[in-house]
C-alpha cells in the first residue's frame, strides 16, 4: 500500500485549526408564579394605613403634649383663698377634639357663664378657646404652645369634657357633659 504524503504546508500560509463548536441546550428559566393582581393593592392599602397611623398618632400625641397639669388637689376653703389672692385668672375653654354637638357648645357656655360670675371682678381675667385649629385667644388664633405658657403665670379654671370638678394649688378642672344648665358655672362672692 502507497502512503500517502501529507501536503507540505508553506511558510507563509498559517497552520488551521480545527474549531469544534458544543451546543450546550440552556435550561429554560423556571416560570414564576402568576402574580395576584391584588397584591399591589394590599401594599397601597397597607401603605395607606401606615400614613393614616402616623397622622392620628401626631394628632393625638401634639393634642395631650399641651394639657393644662393641675397641681395638688386642694380642698374648697384652700382653693378660695388662693383664688381671693391671685391677680390673673385663665379660663381656658378646651373642646379639642370634640364633634360639634351639645357638650363642645356646653364647654364654650360654662366659659361665658365664667366671665360674668361676681368672682372675678377687680380679676385680670384672659379667655383662651382650645380647638382642633389651635387656641383662640382675644388677639386670634395662636398656638397652643403660647397659651399654655401664659398659663404659668396666674390660676387657670380649665373647662373640658368630664362630669367632676376637681380644685388645685394652681386652678380647677370643670367637668361637661351633655347635660348643663346654663348659669351654673361660676365664682360667686358673698
Amino acid at each position: 500500500m502507497a502512503k500517502k504524503k501529507k501536503p507540505e504546508k508553506k511558510p507563509s500560509e498559517p497552520e488551521e485549526e480545527e474549531t469544534y463548536t458544543l451546543d450546550i441546550e440552556e435550561e429554560a428559566a423556571p416560570e414564576k408564579p402568576p402574580q395576584d393582581e391584588s397584591g399591589g393593592l394590599k401594599m397601597l392599602a397597607i401603605g395607606i394605613l401606615a400614613i393614616l397611623a402616623i397622622a392620628f398618632a401626631y394628632f393625638f400625641l401634639n393634642m395631650s403634649s399641651f394639657m393644662f397639669v393641675a397641681g395638688e388637689g386642694v380642698e374648697e376653703q384652700e382653693f378660695k383663698d388662693i383664688f381671693s389672692s391671685a391677680e390673673n385668672i385663665f379660663v381656658v375653654m378646651d373642646v379639642r377634639g370634640l364633634p360639634n354637638g351639645s357638650t363642645k357648645q356646653n364647654i364654650l357656655q360654662c366659659g361665658v357663664d365664667f366671665s360674668g360670675s361676681s368672682g372675678m371682678a377687680g380679676k385680670n381675667v384672659m379667655y383662651y378657646s382650645l380647638d382642633d385649629e389651635g387656641c383662640i385667644t382675644p388677639d386670634g388664633l395662636t398656638e397652643n404652645r403660647y397659651c399654655f405658657e401664659q398659663l404659668e403665670n396666674g390660676i387657670t379654671i380649665y373647662v373640658t369634657e368630664g362630669t367632676r370638678t376637681t380644685l388645685h394649688e394652681n386652678g380647677m378642672v370643670v367637668g361637661i357633659g351633655s347635660d348643663y344648665a346654663i348659669g351654673t358655672c361660676g365664682i360667686h362672692r358673698k
